[in-house]
């Protein structure tokens, strides 16, 4: 296009001189000024053609290492993603464990309440039968036969009491183990709130990006357009940051459903994420969760067809959203990746 322009110009130049052999002197010295200045005018063009390029190639520049950058970004987030999932694997561990410790001292705590009675069972009946013997005996020997009982009554408050306390001692240490393992677990969810709290910063960044991304490309197209080189700007957007955005704030929304309401930090981070939601929506994007929708063929979505025994007969229901469906300015960009349960 540029070489055609350049083309025209100077044939339409040495077309003016040729023309100009038949008229006079005066005539020719005004036409010798018209091809200087159509002459200026072909400088100039190169000129700006010349701007232009260079200003194309350092956007390009530009964008190629935004492109880098945001590689090593999301590579660091994923290694981030994949420790807090080894980690609450972990706690979903030991609470397992601790699970199966409390039913252990559960049984042996049944287990010493019956042996308990069954002493204090036998000692009553030893107790009845000594007592019977005493009341045979109280004529003769009445006062040797009640220190005798004092003494009996004495050794079975003692046999009660050490084993009382000893019950009591083993109730007090599963308690303080149910409460450590309650306050471990709440523990791993108030640092998946931090965790999520610092990576939603860190999607802020990534949004700033796709914005400053959004500018460039609005800068270029103007710059294009300017020099007769038109061309659609929003479908010359890579929309490949905000697209891993949105999947990011799809996955930190089910992890927040997941999490009891009192965890602390979970309202504040909830109004964080619906802030960056917004911001999206503001940049032309809207985010779309078909969970929980009935599913009919017409649905432009990728769906993975899942028999289920608790679904009504011939209903079919989105019970899984792997990826939602993304739009830019009401075009679909991203179709959605959902499993259907069908009855």
């Amino acid at each position: 296009m540029k070489k055609t322009i350049l083309s025209a110009l100077i044939c339409s130049s040495f077309f003016i001189v040729n023309s100009t052999s038949s008229f006079g002197a005066d005539q020719q010295n005004d036409t010798s000024k018209d091809i200087a200045a159509i002459q200026k005018t072909i400088v100039l063009q190169q000129q700006k053609i010349s701007d232009i390029q260079s200003s194309n190639e350092k956007l390009l520049s530009a964008l190629e290492k935004q492109g880098a950058d945001y590689k090593v970004e999301s590579k660091e987030r994923l290694e981030q993603l994949s420790k807090l999932k080894i980690a609450l694997e972990d706690v979903n561990t030991k609470l397992d464990n601790t699970n199966q410790s409390i039913y252990a001292l559960e049984n042996k705590t049944k287990v010493s309440e019956q042996n308990l009675k069954k002493d204090v069972d036998s000692l009553s009946a030893v107790t009845a039968e000594r007592t019977s013997d005493l009341d045979n005996k109280l004529t003769n020997n009445s006062l040797l036969g009640l220190l005798g009982l004092l003494g009996l009554l004495g050794i079975l408050g003692g046999v009660y009491w050490y084993l009382r306390k000893q019950h009591n001692q083993e109730n007090a240490g599963l308690v303080n183990k149910v409460q450590s393992a309650l306050e471990g677990v709440k523990k791993a969810e108030e640092n998946i709130v931090q965790s999520d709290a610092q990576l939603i910063t860190q999607l802020h960044e990534v949004l700033a990006q796709v914005k400053l991304e959004h500018t460039h490309l609005a800068e270029a197209a103007a710059i294009t357009a300017s020099t007769y080189l038109v061309s659609d700007s929003e479908d010359n957007i890579d929309h490949g940051l905000a697209i891993k955005l949105a999947d990011e704030i799809h996955r930190m929304r089910r992890r927040i459903a997941a999490l009891p309401e009192d965890t602390k930090g979970l309202k504040s981070l909830s109004k964080s994420l619906e802030r960056l939601e917004n911001e999206l929506e503001d940049n032309g994007y809207e985010v779309i969760d078909y969970l929980g929708i009935d599913y009919t063929e017409n649905m432009s979505v990728q769906a993975r067809i899942i028999p289920s025994d608790d679904m009504e007969e011939e209903r079919s229901l989105i019970t899984k959203v792997i990826y939602p469906q993304i739009n830019y300015k009401e075009k679909l960009i991203r179709m959605a990746d959902v499993e259907v349960s069908v009855g």
